[in-house]
């Protein structure tokens, strides 16, 4: 629950009681409230200046962090003559957006593109969605991209502007109550929509290091509005930015569809929907294939705060002041409730705390995609309209970038490079056409070749006259961060006839030789052959005798030898072990352990951090699966790392522990082009590690684990998928998606350098029926 601190002209209230009350004071401008002895910075926009009326006339809630003050809605105004926003579509768009009418078998149809079910309990009526976001300095173009997206389809658009960004700078309101601004964009969501824009005034002084800390403060906003208004246990609510959302097909699959995260009776653990997001760099035509983003997020009402019971669904502790911003380590943040549990904050009720805004969008959740893998929705990202309002995000916003300001634009990101080298007309494979994403229909708004044309053409200019601006000729205009591939694919020719122990290849990979001490080349390794390579499968540590001068002894120091000694079952300690998990323990399990087969890749990463995940899993895996390449994912060559007898390979074999079956095989590509997809190597190198569990005797009731050589569960956790009972677990599976996904705490380049609330969602777990090759 958002703890409210009662004011001199208030009484201490929930801000749910404020549901329902209607909102009256429509006539009243806003101005900026001053901020110590800040001055506001240069604006790129044309702001409204507000008159002498205060903030303080309108509905609010403060806070520890700040005050909340709730405007009207769309409903609540009416729009002057001169302000009406008339949309114009054309028959494609119309087609699409005239989608209200529940029609049984389209629905149906609809369902089974997501792999969902449709019922006859979901076909009375759709469910409602209820959107939450921030705005700042958001182009109008990129609004407009989403608003027409999501067209008469929620009922109720939360969206919070703030007096600061996000490192705390001022800033002007750009939605000032009365302002043009403001009155266009609570048209551009449709009529049946309730369009808010709410204004957040901070009390921070400090974002005490972290860089969003004021993005996840200003989110709870959305959940006080959500509350006014009337949201409901059945609701949905879905969270992103303003640039980002869902597509329309795949949002009328939520509300009417048989959906495993939206039906009652939820704990709050965790279910939540993701997006499998298409990614646009500044303009509609500017789309690399195969990068997908994350965002928005969608939730159950029930499991909302404000919204959800929170007599069963009792709080937890949080990052600042242990009542706001996100879950704490251990209480909820990452989905990892040890501690909630440990200190029984959730009582006996078998429940897990209520969301805010900001843990729907921050917190692991499951995968949206449609059965063909084409995007469930789109992200607008960098759609500016200058090079000036970019250059002050990477200086101002979150992720905000030092630089920001002395270079131009396409030397500061990434992103922001593949936009500018798009808008260029440079060739790069892995540009995608507007039109070719699939099945799935690309963004409404764009289907307008005029739209999708002039944004084009106004990213060009912005391009130039950033380059203008610094002075930079065409030729200066070089990639910095993303330089295309250049260099053919390695293919090995075959074997050397004056030295048996080497294998010769092309000229492009000079000195690159698999060292053989058995002087056989990989051509007399056992093989599989595919269409895009061959895997060729060397001996495992089992089949190796180490020389005497390879031999590795590690040295563990008595804590971690303790925590190494864990073989035994202890039921005692198994039973609390599970319990941490939200796991049972059952006699089913008692007699032995599920056998762990790990899959990986191997390439550059250092022997450091190879000997830090396997330090972690020391003796738990039967095998451990990797595979090196002999290109790397750009189809660049590489020399082999970990050559049959090397010093590498001999040290990696023994780093897992003696009990564990380690083997490096060896693949070598077909492929001279990677279609357009950055990962596609990635992708076609893992399947090594399907055949190798299989040759070292992998069954279907054995767990197969998947990550980067970088990754790993914890200890503590793989012992648990090994007894607990895990309904992932459970035989019988459909194989329709019943996999694990590890709340994973990341370290930046040292183990002293890790960042508060900051998740990666790998490795990977899933049970071996659902395993090629095994199941």
């Amino acid at each position: 629950m958002i703890p409210i601190i009662p004011v001199e002209i208030r009484t201490r209230q929930r801000p749910k009681k404020l549901k329902g009350e209607g909102i009256h004071t429509l006539h009243y401008h806003l101005r900026a409230p001053h901020r110590s002895n800040h001055s506001f910075p240069e604006s790129h926009h044309d702001f409204p200046h507000f008159s002498q009326d205060r903030l303080e006339v309108l509905r609010s809630t403060s806070l520890m962090h700040g005050t909340f003050y709730f405007a009207p809605t769309s409903h609540d105004v009416n729009i002057p003559a001169h302000a009406i926003h008339r949309p114009s579509w054309n028959r494609v768009q119309q087609n699409m957006l005239d989608d209200d009418a529940i029609d049984t078998e389209k629905e149906k149809e609809r369902c089974k593109r997501y792999n969902y079910e449709y019922n006859n309990r979901t076909l009375s009526k759709r469910r409602r969605l209820f959107l939450g976001t921030m705005i700042a300095d958001e182009s109008m173009e990129v609004i407009q991209a989403v608003s027409s997206e999501v067209y008469n389809l929620f009922h109720t658009v939360s969206i919070v502007e703030s007096n600061v960004t996000h490192n705390l700078s001022p800033r002007k309101w750009r939605f000032g109550m009365g302002s043009d601004n403001l009155l266009k964009l609570q048209q551009l969501f449709g009529p049946k929509t309730k369009v808010s824009v709410d204004y957040y005034v901070t009390n921070l002084t400090s974002t005490n290091g972290d860089d969003l800390l004021s993005d996840y403060i200003q989110r709870e906003g959305n959940n006080l509005r959500w509350s006014l208004n009337g949201m409901e246990p059945d609701d949905i609510a879905i969270v992103g930015d303003c640039d980002e959302t869902f597509s329309r097909d795949y949002l009328r699959a939520l509300q009417v569809c048989d959906v495993p995260e939206f039906r009652p009776g939820k704990k709050c653990r965790g279910e939540k929907i993701m997006s499998s997001t298409l990614v646009f760099e500044s303009s509609p035509k500017c789309v690399t294939k195969g990068r997908r983003w994350f965002h928005p997020d969608a939730l159950l009402g029930e499991c909302v705060d404000q919204v959800g019971d929170e007599s069963i669904h009792l709080p937890s502790k949080r990052e600042w002041n242990d009542k706001h911003s996100n879950f704490k380590e251990g209480y909820g943040g990452g989905l990892n409730f040890t501690l909630y549990d440990k200190d029984g904050l959730g009582g006996d009720t078998g429940k897990y705390p209520l969301w805010f805004a900001t843990d729907i969008r921050m917190n692991p959740g499951n995968w949206a995609s449609s059965r063909d893998g084409s995007a469930t929705g789109f992200h607008f990202h960098n759609f500016f309209e200058s090079a000036k309002e970019i250059h002050w995000k990477y200086l101002t916003y979150g992720h905000a970038w030092g630089g920001g300001g002395d270079r131009p634009i396409w030397e500061i990101h990434e992103d922001i490079e593949l936009g500018v080298q798009c808008a260029r007309g440079v060739k790069y494979e892995n540009w995608l056409d507007f039109t070719e994403e699939r099945s799935h229909p690309m963004p409404i708004y764009y289907l307008n070749e005029e739209a999708r044309d002039a944004r084009h053409r106004h990213w060009q200019s912005i391009v130039e006259e950033d380059r203008l601006y610094f002075n930079r000729t065409e030729s200066e205009m070089k990639w910095v961060f993303h330089p295309p591939p250049t260099s053919p694919p390695v293919v090995l020719v075959g074997t050397n006839e004056e030295n048996t122990g080497t294998i010769e290849v092309n000229s492009s990979l000079e000195n690159s030789i698999l060292v053989d001490t058995t002087a056989n080349c990989i051509e007399n390794l056992n093989s599989t052959s595919l269409l895009h390579g061959t895997f060729y499968f060397a001996p495992t540590s089992h089949d190796v005798n180490i020389p005497a001068h390879a031999i590795h002894r590690p040295s563990w120091n008595r804590v971690q030898q303790n925590m190494l000694d864990d073989d035994a079952i202890d039921t005692e300690k198994e039973k609390e072990r599970c319990k941490r998990y939200n796991y049972e323990y059952n006699n089913r399990t008692l007699s032995k352990r599920r056998r762990l087969f790990l899959g990986t890749m191997i390439a550059d990463e250092s022997m450091e951090v190879i000997q830090a995940v396997s330090s972690e899993v020391y003796n738990l895996f039967h095998t451990v699966s990797i595979v090196e390449s002999n290109v790397t994912h750009n189809l660049s060559p590489r020399k082999w790392r970990f050559g049959m007898g090397s010093d590498n390979l001999l040290k990696l074999q023994q780093l897992f522990g003696p009990k564990t079956k380690v083997s490096v095989d060896y693949y070598v590509t077909n492929l001279t082009s990677t279609n357009g997809d950055d990962l596609l190597s990635d992708y076609i190198q893992r399947e090594g590690n399907n055949l190798r569990w299989s040759l070292n005797g992998m069954e279907p009731d054995d767990i197969a684990i998947v990550g980067d050589c970088d990754e790993t569960f914890s200890r503590d956790y793989l012992r648990a998928l090994q007894v607990c009972d895990v309904p992932e677990f459970r035989p019988g599976k459909k194989c329709r998606g019943e996999k694990i996904m590890s709340s994973t705490l990341v370290f930046e380049s040292s183990p002293k350098c890790v960042t508060k609330g900051r998740r990666w969602f790998h490795p990977d777990a899933m049970l071996g029926e659902c395993v090629d090759q095994i199941g």
